[in-house]
């Protein structure tokens, strides 16, 4: 069951953040309504924007080179930034969101209300950014060439299928590095915490996702599950935690060439949290299947982190100690059962907040 950190963490509105102070050179931010991008290389810059009902507090369509930095952003039951149709070479950096328009717990009226939506999108930078209550904290689409680092996601809304922290939705080329994610389990509407739904060529590292209260969902997985595209392949995980988890750690379903290195679970649940249902897997660590049409590869590989030289794949207080793989003969490596200090929430320094 969660302790006390995991109810609590999330519920302060700037944590994880260090604000700028007055003489510690952060921006002064200046009162705006919703923003519009209508140029190429556009700045926008120094704002603490806030969208009301259903609109979008930043919108971005088919400009190239959009900067948006040092802002702080509110939304209701629209997005907070949404960037669609060719906004290619899309800069976000120091920028905080939080979706006002979520309820006190549970999912949200719709899901679209996301922290962050990019779409058809190239060459896109996500960096030193904390979002919360969004229906997921990012939602990125038919991307090509996308970098997101040091990212905090708290309590993440849905409703189903919305719920992740990221999901990456058909995209190549990606990076996710220097992440947290946390979702109490009596706040969030969680999925999956990172999902990788088809698309080739994505590295995950140095993160850690804590909390997950979905009945169907895992903290990562590599999802390709519909035939009628092409498989994920080539996903590499390197140095993430999966924290009070229920259904699942790490999972690939119809996925090729998934590879885990210095990875590590604990603290499961086997029981439904946060008023959900009880998960559907019994309590599973890894799992691995594909349908008929396709093969796997899912490989437990590499060292431990703190410089433990010696260690492997590392698990301690699963969900389920006797059912920790599903379709074994799917996955290789071994693990090891020992205690270990979770990767923590990334220090965002200098960070323009309400």
């Amino acid at each position: 069951m969660p302790n006390a950190r995991h109810r609590s963490i999330a519920r302060g509105v700037n944590r994880g953040v260090k604000a700028a102070t007055a003489g510690g050179g952060g921006p002064t931010l200046t009162d705006s309504g919703p923003v519009v991008a209508n140029a190429n290389d556009q700045v926008i810059e120094n704002l603490r924007i806030s969208a009301g009902l259903a609109a979008t507090a930043v919108s971005i369509g088919a400009f190239t080179g959009v900067q948006i930095r040092n802002c702080a952003i509110r939304h209701e039951t629209g997005r907070g930034i949404y960037a669609s149709g060719g906004a290619h070479s899309l800069s976000i950096d120091h920028v905080t969101v939080l979706c006002i328009g979520a309820p006190a717990s549970g999912a949200n009226a719709n899901t679209n209300m996301h922290n962050i939506e990019v779409v058809n999108s190239t060459s896109v930078s996500i960096t030193n950014v904390s979002l919360r209550d969004g229906s997921s904290n990012m939602y990125i689409v038919s991307g090509n060439n996308i970098n997101i680092s040091n990212a905090n996601g708290y309590n993440a809304r849905g409703p189903e299928p919305r719920g992740q922290f990221v999901q990456f939705n058909q995209c190549t080329n990606t990076t996710l590095r220097d992440f947290y994610s946390f979702n109490d389990f009596d706040i969030s509407f969680t999925e999956d915490n990172v999902n990788y739904y088809h698309g080739d060529n994505h590295i995950c590292e140095r993160g850690c996702v804590d909390g997950n209260n979905s009945p169907t969902g895992v903290g990562y997985i590599c999802d390709g599950s519909d035939n009628a595209l092409p498989a994920s392949t080539t996903v590499s995980f390197s140095a993430c935690d999966a924290i009070h988890q229920g259904d699942g750690c790490f999972t690939v379903y119809g996925a090729y060439g998934v590879v885990l290195t210095d990875c590590r679970t604990k603290d499961g649940h086997n029981t439904g949290v946060g008023g959900r249902a009880t998960n559907t897997s019994n309590g599973l660590t890894f799992a691995s299947s594909a349908p008929s049409q396709r093969s796997n590869s899912f490989s437990l590989a590499g060292i431990s982190m703190y410089l433990d030289l010696h260690g492997t794949i590392k698990i301690f207080n699963v969900a389920n100690s006797s059912n920790v793989k599903w379709q074994s003969s799917r996955i290789s490596g071994v693990y090891e059962t020992s205690d270990f200090t979770p990767r923590g929430e990334i220090i965002l320094s200098d960070m323009p907040i309400w």
